[in-house]
């Protein structure tokens, strides 16, 4: 009956994906787009793309593209209110798409691009996605049913990772009725819902994670030479799908294997085929995708994202053992918090589904509110538990050595790979976390592969660390995370029809408002002006932007103390040019920062047009009508951009008017080489103002930021050569008013000499703190 009854929970949870496969409107699920490209690329090229076949883009096949347009992927990613078509997942809406749509039958490539995607992560999910997505464009010609059917591949892989995650249960000892309690609990939990809804390597990761797992636990049962070419197969599929996972699923393994290799191999032939067949698969396919993807030479595909640089950590260790030490103890403090309690990871694990827009709201907020304070309690409970258990047993062991027994304490400390495993990837996040000061964005979907285990510490390793009835208590727990994923699953589906589905209410509003209803009280946030593109870029604040550009000024109109946000913010450029504005907008990162729910609707958006605006600098600001009033606030910092002409150079009459603008007296001068291309200039206004709000430099045609110190009146910048013509480069230093968008000349100035060997980029030992970006500040 156990059986039966784990099977029903698989398919019903299979089922529940599937509708989410179709409810969940195309590409609104975080980097679907650019995985979902990188696949059909590969299908369209019938072959394995490499590095060296173009240059990395975001989006690069003309059916991404054509989806991303056809289903108004612009208008509603990221807009909470911003609902899908009328006619969305009707039958005649799919039919017009597909009417429309470049035939998927003759395999349209990208011409000199590759999806960037490629330098990031091996080949395997896309692989796998990419024969499944030719078979169903052969069978239907259709781009919709390619689209949706690849979502259905990652629902079936989710459904084989349920049935191994039963299976490794029963080897674990987990009683049977527990262990379909605790299938049913991850096959419901929104999380596992979501993501298997959409196109995402984490599907087949979570899968393979999942039967590497339990054949090895069935190795532990049943020693037979099959069950190890199953593994190295599973395994070497996982290398080539995400490294992070392989590494962290691959270590406890091979010692498992390792410590009881007499019984599995009784003597040195079977043990070399034994570990030839366990390692043979993962070489090859590594070989593979080294030879035919990074043949270009870069790094041997790591799928660890490349963003993760250690620059942070190493500026901190420049400050000494003791500012290292503190700077690690703090990190780590505060990775437990997001893992466990609160941050990105935390809510994006139990609470927020989409574009992270989306939060799912058990009840009301009030009872979501308490419902994720238990929840952080208990995972806090959990982990002292679990860590209080591992140390007793580690001094046992380590006991048990001392006394001449060492093979047998390694044989128990490797016996439960399921928990080594488990450990070994928490380990490899915190220590990603901490070096890298978590500059990749720890999410709740990075830990969905080791779901399974995550679940496991709750209803099985906790309780038998407590020892006293642990099977009655696990069980309970079972059937409480059961019970909790149930009602989950029920309001994250209905949070889920809310945000995409219903009339279309929100609209953006026009708003000049006058300077006497303007509240000097400041409150929000108005954040950098990026590319309106900016989802599709590296997200990064620029300082000058070609004339015709779509730029983007966004923020929080957060009001501190009030129980609603603002229905209404105004957005104007250079003080006299109001832009459309829609506000209420949902950014989880105030709701996990205010704990509030009704905080986190305080996001707003703003396009601003660029085609009319002159040459030079621009100003935004922001201000939120203050509810039940009728005054504004303003919502600070007031942000600058410049405009320039064509490849980011003023025109000559731009030049010859700022070259005559009233001068003031400071200094300016060339300090040299910080990095690579990149030189320093540094300088200080003579007599420093309040007055003055910005610095900014101009090196031949071209403006750079400053950084500008107001206590002393110092200011840096950092001038990259590329774009700079060769020779001579005049570096003039101006300043700007607060109260004013003109700009004063400081009077002395400087030259760079540029050289063609400036421009080979190499890496100096360490960056010196002023040669920091500038628009670094800007970001905060």
């Amino acid at each position: 009956m156990a059986r039966i009854a784990a099977l029903t929970v698989i398919l019903l949870s299979g089922a529940l994906s599937t509708i989410w496969v179709f409810r969940v409107p195309i590409f609104q699920a975080p980097d679907e787009p650019a995985h979902f490209d990188y696949a059909i690329s590969l299908a369209s090229a019938g072959r394995l793309i490499g590095l060296g076949d173009g240059k990395p883009a975001w989006i690069v096949s003309p059916y991404t593209k054509y989806l991303m347009r056809a289903s108004d992927f612009d208008r509603i990613v990221w807009r909470t209110s911003m609902h899908v078509a009328p006619d969305y997942g009707t039958r005649a809406y799919f039919a017009r798409a597909d009417a429309a749509a470049p035939n998927v039958r003759s395999y349209e490539s990208p011409k000199g691009r590759i999806s960037y995607i490629t330098a990031l992560y091996p080949f395997g999910f896309y692989g796998l996605e990419a024969i499944w997505m030719r078979t169903v464009a052969a069978l239907t010609g259709s781009l919709t049913a390619v689209f949706f059917s690849a979502r259905i591949l990652c629902v079936l892989l989710t459904t084989i990772g349920l049935y191994f995650n039963y299976r490794t249960a029963i080897n674990l000892g987990v009683p049977r009725w527990t262990s379909v309690a605790l299938t049913g609990a991850i096959g419901f939990f929104p999380l596992t819902s979501f993501v298997a809804s959409y196109v995402q390597p984490d599907n087949l990761s979570y899968a393979l994670v999942s039967a590497a797992l339990f054949f090895t636990t069935e190795l532990g049962r049943r020693a037979r030479l099959s069950i190890v070419t199953v593994l190295g197969l599973v395994l070497g599929l996982l290398a080539v799908t995400k490294v992070q996972f392989f590494l962290s699923a691959a270590l406890p393994i091979a010692l498992f294997v390792l410590v009881r290799l007499k019984r599995l191999a009784t003597n040195l032939r079977q043990r070399v085929l034994l570990f030839s067949l366990l390692l043979a698969p993962s070489v090859i396919l590594r070989v593979v995708q080294h030879s035919m993807v990074d043949r270009a030479g870069a790094a041997l595909g790591a799928a660890a994202p490349t963003t993760v640089n250690l620059e942070y950590f190493r500026n901190v260790m420049t400050g000494g053992f003791a500012a290292t030490l503190g700077y690690a103890a703090s990190e780590t403090l505060r990775a437990l918090t997001d893992f466990l309690i609160t941050g990105g990871s935390a809510a994006t694990f139990w609470q927020t589904i989409g574009w992270v827009d989306t939060p799912i709201v058990i009840v009301n907020p009030g009872v979501e509110f308490w419902l994720r304070a238990a929840i952080g309690l208990i995972g806090l409970a959990v982990l002292v538990t679990i860590c209080v258990r591992l140390a007793r047993n580690g001094v046992a062991l380590l006991a048990l050595s001392w006394r001449g027994y060492a093979r047998s304490a390694m044989r128990i400390a490797t016996a439960d790979p399921v928990l080594n495993s488990y450990l070994c990837f928490a380990a490899l996040m915190l220590v990603l976390y901490v070096l890298s000061h978590n500059v990749f964005g720890a999410e709740g979907r990075h830990w969905y592969p080791y779901i399974f285990p995550t679940m496991l510490c709750f209803v099985w390793y906790a309780p038998r660390a407590l020892r006293k009835r642990h099977l009655r208590m696990s069980a309970a727990l079972a059937c409480v995370l059961l019970a909790y994923s149930l009602v989950a699953a029920g309001y994250a589906l209905a949070d889920l029809n809310a945000r995409y589905y219903g009339p279309q209410t929100a609209r953006y509003v026009t708003t000049l408002p006058e300077p006497s209803r303007v509240s000097a009280d400041p409150d929000g946030i108005l954040w950098p002006i990026l590319s309106a593109d900016y989802h599709v870029s590296d997200g990064s604040p620029q300082f000058a932007y070609v004339r015709g550009s779509r730029l983007l000024a966004d923020g929080s109109a957060l009001m501190l103390g009030l129980k609603t946000v603002p229905s209404t913010v105004a957005v104007v450029v250079d003080s006299r040019m109001p832009m459309p504005v829609l506000a209420n907008q949902y950014l989880y990162p105030i709701a996990e920062a205010t704990h509030s729910l009704a905080s986190g609707y305080s996001g707003f958006y703003a396009p601003i047009d660029t085609t009319n605006l002159s040459e030079g600098a621009h100003s935004v600001r922001a201000y939120a009508l203050i509810p039940n009033q009728q005054r504004y606030a303003i919502v600070p910092p007031t942000r600058l951009f410049f405009i320039t002409g064509d490849a980011g150079r003023f025109s000559h009459a731009t030049l010859r008017q700022l070259l005559t603008a009233r001068s003031v007296p400071g200094s300016l001068r060339n300090d040299g080489k910080c990095r690579g291309d990149v030189a320093l200039v540094a300088g200080r206004l003579a007599r420093p103002s309040p007055r003055v709000s910005a610095i900014w430099i101009l090196a031949q045609d071209r403006p750079f930021p400053a950084r500008y110190r107001r206590s002393d009146g110092s200011f840096t910048a950092t001038i990259p050569s590329s774009g700079l013509s060769g020779g001579v480069a005049r570096i003039t230093a101006f300043a700007m008013l607060s109260d004013s968008l003109n700009s004063l000349r400081i009077a002395q100035s400087a030259v760079l000499a540029i050289n063609e060997s400036d421009r080979e980029a190499h890496v100096l030992p360490q960056r010196p703190a002023e040669c920091d970006d500038p628009l670094a500040e800007m970001a905060q």
